[in-house]
């Protein structure tokens, strides 16, 4: 399943922005590494909206928290190669 199809179906609004970020990140996370990434990023993003009480800020909480975790990721990589 694609990531785009797969972040529509769990609720995740993504923006144009967002995917061109994450082709971005992708890149830099060893491709054996990169679905796992992707699984979480939209994992992440659900649960922080899940836990959002506010419905106008759901989107870009979680938006926010999955795009902190991937740079999280990047920095992390970067770090052991």
């Amino acid at each position: 399943m694609k990531f785009t199809d797969y972040a529509k179906e769990q609720g995740c609004s993504l923006l144009r922005d967002d995917i061109k970020f994450m082709k971005a990140i992708v890149r830099k996370i060893p491709r054996e590494a990169r679905k796992r990434v992707l699984c979480d990023y939209i994992d992440i993003w659900v649960s922080t909206m899940q836990e959002c009480e506010n419905a106008l800020q759901r989107q870009n909480a979680g938006r926010q928290a999955a795009n902190l975790h991937v740079l999280g990721v990047v920095d992390d990589a970067k770090r052991y190669s």
